[in-house]
């Protein structure tokens, strides 16, 4: 692991296991992420977030509590980022 660690903002475009096990080891717990992901308010209003979810560490959920997704107000076109969150 390197000792700079990217810092999760509020709309991270990424989540790594070195970002939960900088978490643990300030904290002594395990990260729970609500992701704001495909969320389109606040920071992200210009953005259509209707793919799948990417930038997410395959084995996070081994170093996590949990992962809670975040749909944009337009719950139909939320559909397929939020299937691929529930398989991720």
């Amino acid at each position: 692991m390197s000792d700079v660690v990217h810092r999760p903002n509020i709309c991270s475009y990424e989540l790594t296991v070195e970002n939960a096990l900088h978490f643990s080891a300030l904290t002594g717990k395990k990260p729970l992420y609500w992701d704001n992901y495909p969320v389109n308010d606040a920071n992200m209003i210009n953005e259509f977030h209707i793919g799948p979810i990417t930038g997410r560490s395959a084995d996070l959920y081994k170093y996590s509590e949990g992962f809670v997704a975040n749909p944009m107000e337009y719950m139909e076109s939320s559909m397929i980022s939020l299937c691929t969150i529930g398989e991720y």
